[in-house]
């Protein structure tokens, strides 16, 4: 882990310079002991540092957490501009009921049903845009369908101050 990063992203900063709440206010710690990597929990965003990127990840798929999670990049970014991050990624996940449709269900049925696979029962799908790559990743599990969005950028720069937003936008389309 890059030392400068590690010795900021503890709860007393996160909560002066990141989430903005009082002193008093609780941060749920998290560990990965798979991994070996740790993060925190506020308010359903879920920020993990990692050596060459950090992982913002949202609990719900509300409009106010992207809003959120979108001002809590920003103040990231904001906050530690000598801090040499290679990477962000939002990530989400939305459940889609089997008896209900989506355009992302649908460009999925043909790879399910391909030859009547019943052991198939995830599917990866992934764009690479301008400056940022989209994977989806979509797992059958009975006749529900689990659906995972990542958004990656490498390259800090080509992040807009609204990118969490418009992500948001684009997941919502996805699922209509």
């Amino acid at each position: 882990m890059n030392p400068t990063f590690y010795y900021l992203c503890n709860t007393n900063w996160l909560k002066n310079f990141i989430f903005k709440v009082s002193s008093e206010t609780e941060i749920q710690g998290l560990v990965n002991f798979e991994d070996l990597e740790f993060g925190f929990l506020h308010e359903n965003i879920v920020i993990i540092p990692r050596e060459k990127s950090i992982e913002i990840t949202l609990q719900s798929f509300l409009d106010k957490d992207f809003e959120k999670a979108n001002l809590y990049l920003i103040r990231l970014l904001q906050s530690s501009p000598n801090t040499p991050i290679k990477g962000i990624g939002l990530n989400t996940k939305s459940v889609i009921s089997g008896s209900s449709s989506s355009k992302i269900k649908e460009k999925a049925l043909p790879y399910f049903d391909l030859k009547n696979n019943d052991s198939l029962c995830q599917i990866k799908f992934t764009e690479n845009q301008e400056n940022h790559s989209i994977n989806t990743i979509i797992d059958k599990v009975n006749n529900d369908y689990a659906v995972n969005f990542n958004f990656h950028y490498n390259q800090i720069s080509e992040l807009k101050q609204n990118s969490f937003v418009e992500h948001y936008n684009q997941i919502v389309e996805e699922l209509k």
